[in-house]
């Protein structure tokens, strides 16, 4: 019975661990799977999680998709990680909207001044 206590143990830990790294906002979002419901994320490089945001934050939950399965349950978020993890989500996101952008500015610039000597 002992084992058994041990790890349980240990498999709370390993939860705590992955909740405070989202609540931390220390994942990165893979924007390429995300819908407007379901947010993909990753921890440490590669642990995969995907969060389902739904209609409004109050239903935010692990979501297990068949391309995507959680690397470990994590259980509920209270309210306060909800907002703390929606918040993060959003930032990283914004953050790399505007990189695109700063990316494609460039693109476009380099393209105008190729055609500008062409002409």
């Amino acid at each position: 019975m002992k084992a058994i206590g041990n790890v349980e143990e240990r498999i709370k830990e390993i939860q705590d661990y992955f909740i405070q790294k989202l609540i931390n906002g220390e994942f990165e979002v893979n924007e390429e799977k995300c819908t407007e419901a379901v947010f993909h994320l990753i921890i440490d490089g590669k642990y995969k999680f995907a969060i389902w945001i739904g209609i409004s934050i109050k239903y935010m939950r692990l979501h297990a998709p068949v391309d995507c399965p959680n690397f470990i349950e994590l259980g509920d978020f209270t309210d306060e990680q909800k907002e703390s993890l929606r918040a993060h989500i959003d930032a990283q996101i914004s953050k790399n909207k505007e990189r695109k952008k700063k990316v494609r500015i460039r693109q476009l610039q380099a393209e105008l001044a190729g055609l500008q000597t062409s002409i």
